[in-house]
């Protein structure tokens, strides 16, 4: 099987992440998405996320309609720092072709990751762009899609939750249920 693995911290999961899996799907002919909660984002500020099992619940209720995507706890069960390559050794036992799956925003930060040659000649590695044609090379082996996909981020869908806005075209309504019930986002 081809597996496209997402990774992110999905805080929240929002129809441009469902978006970017299904298009994976079609572009890079995989036959699944697995979906990858960050458990510790050593490069983001873990006072400001949501807990890694409320991230992981949400996703969870994102993709619960759609058979061909599957959701792993494998980085919130690890002890210490998400690294990529990490989750790579531990998913790598098997026929499998695995093919990593970033948004392009992840390039800023990548020359910080833990054994990032490794990485990308272990794996396919491609990244999506949201913005046409706004990749800049990175890795010899990097791979680039152009997804038509609005402009949405979880960074705007949670300031517009603390601003008590509407989300309902941002979020799937099971995702805005559990926000509301676990009282995430109330403060930005």
């Amino acid at each position: 099987m081809r597996i496209g693995l997402f990774g992110g911290t999905f805080d929240p999961i929002h129809f441009g992440h469902i978006l970017a899996a299904k298009y994976s799907m079609e572009q890079l002919l995989l036959d699944q998405v697995l979906f990858i909660p960050a458990g510790n984002p050593y490069l983001k500020d873990t006072n400001k996320l949501s807990s890694s099992l409320h991230r992981l619940q949400m996703v969870k209720l994102a993709i619960s309609k759609y058979p061909e995507f599957e959701v792993s706890d494998i980085e919130i069960l690890r002890n210490g720092p998400s690294y990529t390559i990490d989750t790579i050794r531990q998913l790598d036992r098997s026929d499998n072709e695995l093919v990593l799956i970033f948004g392009s925003d992840v390039i800023s930060q990548m020359n910080q990751w833990k054994e990032i040659d490794l990485l990308f000649n272990t794996v396919s590695v491609v990244f999506i762009n949201r913005h046409a044609k706004q990749h800049t090379l990175f890795h010899q082996n990097a791979k680039f899609i152009d997804l038509p996909t609005p402009n949405i981020s979880s960074t705007e869908i949670r300031y517009r939750i603390s601003a008590l806005l509407p989300v309902e075209d941002y979020l799937p309504t099971e995702v805005i249920r559990y926000i509301d019930m676990n009282n995430l986002y109330k403060t930005f």
